[in-house]
């Protein structure tokens, strides 16, 4: 009778064990599933979730930084008058001489842009790309709130001046 009480008290005591690890196990999922609804929460109230237009709903890319892009618009308006001269001559009907190009770039915590990038365009013509690049590095925005880079992607449209 002795061993049988010493094995009825190991299966309580195997018993009580597992269903500790179970309830371990599952507090840890929960806290797991919780942690990446909060950074999601987190990340979306900083970088502004997209509106029902698929627009940034975010007060600092809406505010600052589309001001201070339309700020600096002349400075790209001046790539494009620069590709027109280039390209004048030329007669392929397939050439786009009007079109947009999308530019994606960061601002980081001091307002300083990094690493300005097309992300498409209806140009082939890499030095205008490269202008585009260039003027937009050279860019300076108000900081952005809470101390962290920010994303911005922006269309540039144009359209020739001289045809209208």
């Amino acid at each position: 009778m002795n061993i049988d009480l010493k094995n009825k008290t190991f299966i309580i005591l195997a018993a009580a064990f597992a269903a500790l690890l179970a309830l371990i196990a599952f507090m840890y999922y929960r806290m797991n599933r919780m942690e990446e609804r909060y950074l999601r929460m987190i990340t979306e109230s900083r970088q502004g979730a997209p509106g029902r237009d698929g627009r940034s709903t975010d007060p600092y890319i809406s505010g600052p930084v589309k001001n201070t892009v339309v700020k600096y618009s002349s400075e790209i308006l001046s790539c494009y008058r620069e590709f027109l001269e280039r390209n004048k001559e030329n007669k392929d009907p397939k050439f786009q001489k009007e079109g947009s190009t999308t530019m994606d770039w960061q601002v980081d915590d001091d307002g300083e842009v990094l690493s300005p990038s097309v992300v498409r365009s209806s140009f082939t013509d890499g030095t205008f790309h490269s202008c585009m690049v260039k003027k937009i590095t050279a860019w300076r925005f108000p900081e952005p709130p809470f101390g962290t880079k920010k994303y911005v992607e922006h269309t540039f449209k144009f359209q020739d001046e001289k045809k209208q």
